[in-house]
């Protein structure tokens, strides 16, 4: 959390949440009300480079599992398109959030219905950017670390294959679960839509 921010809560307590404002879409960027809102309830992306760098390094979680950008002494909190935190994948399988922080682990790996994958990491619940599913397959493996085949994997998908494909990431083996994406919430820990208590 950026020292302004610390210090403005410091002077500010007590400051109203805001609900409804800001959204983080499926591949990672964050997303205003429009200045149409009440007529289109249209959101819309913000550009600002600057902003965004702060948005990603005041987001956090309550214990709730809630996400939130502390804008000095307000938190907003976020709705998420799909998780909280939005994976890319380098050539050589590292992985980082949309913010650029880098994962240091990898837990659970759930893939939905669709074959999009989410992960539990150290720092939460994510999916893949789904511009970076080539690489997520590439390192996949079948359960004895030979090729994994496109057939395979959609048996797998379908439910036809017992045995579930294993990705590789930073030289551990996770096993794949099958996980509908609206599981995911409560698999990973976190809520897609904060609402006040």
């Amino acid at each position: 959390m950026d020292e302004a921010v610390r210090s403005a809560l410091a002077r500010w307590p007590g400051v109203p949440d805001v609900y409804g404002w800001l959204r983080l879409d499926a591949r990672g960027r964050w997303l205003t009300r429009a200045h149409d809102f009440e007529a289109s309830g249209r959101f819309e992306a913000i550009t600002h480079r600057a902003f965004n760098a702060f948005i990603g390094r005041n987001y956090q979680a309550d214990r709730r599992g809630r996400w939130y950008f502390q804008n000095g002494p307000q938190r907003v909190f976020v709705e998420v398109a799909t998780a909280p935190w939005v994976l890319r994948m380098d050539g050589d399988g590292t992985l980082a959030t949309h913010t650029g922080r880098a994962i240091g682990q990898v837990g659970a790996v759930l893939v939905d219905e669709d074959g999009r994958p989410a992960m539990q990491t150290d720092i939460g619940g994510a999916c893949l950017d789904d511009r970076d599913m080539e690489r997520f397959l590439a390192q996949l493996t079948d359960a004895q670390g030979g090729g994994c085949e496109d057939d395979e994997l959609l048996a797998w998908l379908r439910g036809d294959a017992v045995r579930a494909p294993v990705f590789t990431c930073a030289g551990q083996r996770h096993v794949l679960e099958r996980a509908a994406q609206d599981a995911w919430p409560q698999r990973l820990g976190y809520v897609r839509s904060p609402l006040p208590d």
